[in-house]
């Protein structure tokens, strides 16, 4: 397995190749409840090009309400005036049900969606709450239709891992990606929860071609500690950008910083922009029968695009 840890051990950001991924992680799996391509709903997205930057993550929308239980005035929202192009504050629905009906697909095994309702979201009443025990497929996937030669593209969340148990290391949870087309069989790039627990940035081509084609390991920063557990850790962003030769993504942490100390690159099959859908969630597998428990969530979702 090839990996790079931080100086000194210390729980941070480790990144696997495609090979190891789809070897001895099982994240590179069928994407049978990922393969629907549907009209953007729920949260806002626009597909006009932009002039601004992704800087630690993202760019243009407006959050309008659901078909179903919207939540009081969408002007109030989180999302309501924001630039980017797509943005997702889990405020308009009042039942998960409805909410996860109006992106792309969703699928809940071994886990499930709900909604968390504290006063302590980050954007009140709601933000998106994740379950997964060993073995989870828990998903919820968008497709955004974007215009070509994007320059930049990024997805930036508020994170909190309330729970990381049991995760062994030849397994690990992914709970954040980006992904190229419509499924992961076009490739993706990911953050997950690896053993430790440690945060891991992941990358798979369109193929398992072998060790080849892998995305290169590159090393972790300091700064890349592992979230306090039970505490909204700020924003995650990750980024892909295509103006560097080769393209390269990166990481950001809820402070700002880069996890990786150099733009990890792209192999050739993931080095050109496209259409891209998102996902979230906390997708498990690997080599050991016990891939652990997981419980995070997400709010304040938003996913852009420079040109």
């Amino acid at each position: 397995m090839t990996t790079d840890r931080l100086p000194g051990g210390k729980p941070g950001l480790i990144l696997y190749t495609m090979h190891d991924l789809v070897r001895a992680c099982g994240l590179s799996l069928t994407a049978a409840a990922l393969t629907a391509v549907a009209g953007c709903g729920g949260g806002s997205f626009s597909s006009a090009p932009s002039d601004g930057g992704t800087e630690g993550g993202a760019g243009e929308a407006s959050a309008d309400t659901g078909a179903d239980g919207a939540v009081g005035d969408a002007s109030s929202h989180w999302c309501a005036g924001r630039p980017e192009r797509f943005c997702e504050d889990f405020d308009e629905e009042t039942d998960i049900t409805a909410f996860l009906s109006t992106w792309t697909t969703n699928q809940q095994t071994n886990g499930s969606f709900s909604f968390d309702t504290t006063s302590t979201v980050p954007s009140p009443p709601n933000a998106l709450h994740v379950s997964g025990t060993s073995g989870a497929e828990v998903t919820v996937a968008k497709a955004l239709s974007l215009p070509p030669a994007e320059k930049k593209v990024s997805l930036s969340f508020e994170l909190r891992i309330n729970q990381s148990e049991n995760i062994t290391g030849l397994s690990a949870a992914g709970f954040a990606a980006i992904l190229y087309g419509k499924d992961l069989t076009g490739g993706y790039v990911a953050l997950a929860i690896g053993n430790g627990p440690m945060l891991e940035a992941v990358g798979a081509s369109p193929t398992d071609a072998g060790a080849g084609s892998a995305i290169p390991a590159v090393e972790g920063a300091n700064s890349g500690t592992f979230p306090a557990p039970a505490v909204w850790a700020g924003r995650y962003t990750l980024e892909i950008d295509y103006t560097m030769m080769p393209p390269c993504a990166q990481v950001y942490d809820g402070t700002g910083a880069a996890l990786l100390s150099k733009c990890m690159a792209l192999p050739a099959s993931l080095a050109s922009p496209g259409t891209f859908a998102i996902v979230l969630g906390d997708y498990s597998g690997g080599v050991d029968t016990n891939t652990g428990t997981v419980d995070l969530e997400f709010d304040n979702v938003t996913f852009d695009a420079s040109y």
